[in-house]
């Protein structure tokens, strides 16, 4: 695992951890510095990355799940539309934000929640078995300036259950690609 468990738990091993029943870290910032949590986490996904992101404006992160991505790990987005349209200020193609490197990348799929009703997770799971939730937003001020928090749990229910509701999210028939969402009003 990465970091935040590695130290906070004083664990030998990986899989030490991977065994641990509900082992859980919680950080804080503007304390501690949650961007730099989160991409030591992403950074350690050998399989997969399943990520629910009101917004996700970080450089690091992205940068993170670029590198992840390049390194054959499917990576899947799930974004709210209002933020996302928001973010991208009428630029189909976000240039002028970070998500921009993620867009059709190889590896990477994102789909956008239809409803105008907020899709306000801030959490990912890695390969399964680390899930990241908490109220920090994945952007440079919701990780480091903000009164915020990141809890990084390793249990198989708290995986499951968040596991669960990603693919019920993922799979609604009126999700939209990020084109869809950036076009409809």
């Amino acid at each position: 695992m990465g970091l935040v468990f590695g130290l906070a738990m004083g664990l030998a091993s990986c899989e030490q951890l991977v065994y641990a029943q509900n082992a859980v870290s919680t950080e804080y910032s503007p304390d501690q510095n949650l961007e730099q949590a989160d991409v030591v986490e992403i950074a350690v996904a050998q399989k997969t990355v399943d990520l629910a992101a009101f917004s996700l404006t970080d450089q690091a992160i992205v940068d993170a799940l670029v590198d992840r991505a390049a390194h054959g790990v499917a990576i899947r987005i799930y974004l709210d539309r209002g933020e996302l349209q928001a973010e991208c200020r009428g630029d189909a193609t976000c240039a002028r934000i970070p998500l921009h490197a993620l867009i059709g990348l190889k590896g990477v799929e994102i789909r956008v929640k239809h409803s105008k009703v907020l899709m306000h997770l801030k959490s990912y799971c890695v390969d399964f078995t680390l899930l990241r939730d908490g109220s920090a937003n994945f952007s440079e001020q919701g990780e480091r300036s903000q009164d915020n928090s990141a809890t990084f749990t390793l249990g198989a229910v708290t995986v499951e259950t968040f596991e669960a509701k990603f693919k019920e999210m993922w799979f609604r028939p009126d999700n939209l690609t990020v084109a869809q969402a950036l076009a409809t009003p």
